[in-house]
This record gives C-alpha cells, sequence and structure tokens, in this order.
C-alpha cells in the first residue's frame, strides 16, 4: 500500500544512519521519524508542533530497545568497597541521577529520577511509557543478521514488487542461515 500510494520514496533505502532521517524531519523533509531519546531530547526545541509514539511490538503494545550501564567493584579492600558502594548509591539516587539524564539527554533508570525532570517536561509522560516498555537491544551480531534480512525484505517489497509474504518468509530464511 505504501507503494502504491508512493509514501514511501525509494531514495530513503540510501539512509544508513537514524540520525539522517532525524535532520530530515528537522529540516521538513519527511513527516515522520524514528528517532532516539538523545537526539530528539538534544533537538526537540528546533521540532514544533511534534507528536511522539513509542514503536509498538507484534501485539501493538509500546516498546523501546534501551542500552544500559552498569557498575562493578574492582577491589577486595573492604574501604574500598564500601566507598564505591557510597558513590553508587549517591549516582543512582533520583536526584542525581534524575539531574544528570537530564542535563545528558538520557532516560533515568527509574522513574522517581524521572520525576526530578519536572511535570511541566512535555516528554516526561512519554518517558514514563519508554521506561515500562524497555527491553536491552540484542546482541550486535543477532542484530546486525536480523537488521540485513529486514532491510533486504522491506527493499524487495518496495522496490522489487516481492509479496510481503515471500519477502518475509525470505528474511526469516536468510537470518536462521546467517545467525551465529
Amino acid at each position: 500500500q505504501a507503494r502504491a500510494r508512493r509514501v514511501i520514496d525509494p531514495a530513503l533505502f540510501q539512509l544508513t544512519d537514524p540520525a539522517d532521517t532525524w535532520a530530515m524531519y528537522r529540516d521538513r523533509q519527511v513527516s515522520l521519524s524514528v528517532v532516539s531519546s538523545i537526539d530528539y531530547l538534544a533537538g526537540q526545541d528546533q521540532v514544533r508542533s511534534t507528536a511522539l509514539a513509542a514503536i509498538p511490538n507484534r501485539s501493538g503494545q509500546p516498546f523501546a530497545l534501551v542500552t544500559g550501564w552498569s557498575f562493578a567493584l574492582a577491589t577486595r579492600e573492604p574501604e574500598r568497597q564500601k566507598a564505591a558502594i557510597q558513590l553508587i548509591e549517591f549516582l543512582m539516587s533520583p536526584t542525581v541521577q534524575g539531574q544528570y539524564t537530564h542535563d545528558a539527554y538520557l532516560l533515568p533508570t527509574q522513574p522517581t529520577a524521572l520525576a526530578v525532570w519536572g511535570a511541566s517536561d512535555p516528554y516526561v509522560l512519554f518517558a514514563e511509557t519508554l521506561l515500562q516498555a524497555a527491553i536491552p537491544y540484542p546482541d550486535r551480531a543477532d542484530q546486525a543478521v536480523s537488521a540485513a534480512a529486514i532491510q533486504d525484505a522491506f527493499e524487495a517489497v518496495m522496490l522489487n514488487n516481492v509479496p510481503s509474504q515471500q519477502a518475509a518468509t525470505n528474511a526469516v530464511q536468510a537470518a536462521r542461515a546467517a545467525a551465529p
């Protein structure tokens, strides 16, 4: 349907970086874009009248792919362990994490930290949805395999008139064959 309605320009297949689509959206060259929270928060003052929506999963529920950080103790000395734990507790406190993530354009890991952003911030309600729907990014090797198969299938449908069911079947077979 998208091909028949000419909603998707074949030139979009040349884009390889999500930041490119966000730049095109900001420049009003396209009417929608998938964007990371970092890019959106850093550039939200450049876009007006923008609505936010989470990408739905197969059942229509929102989901968000996330990356994260973790802490590791690298000392066996009890005093240094105690100091490291105190530092982690300080950094993870809602107030500190909330202010840091707001200033760094990152999503916090806890809703109480998000509350520090302030009720007047229009992104807060949307970010709460993202936090509740967060799942970790797949392993990079798995991601590369599935992304290539999905890209090939999408191009087959949009550019070569391959029936969508056949393209999906081909994508699954290609991903399974190439899986590490």
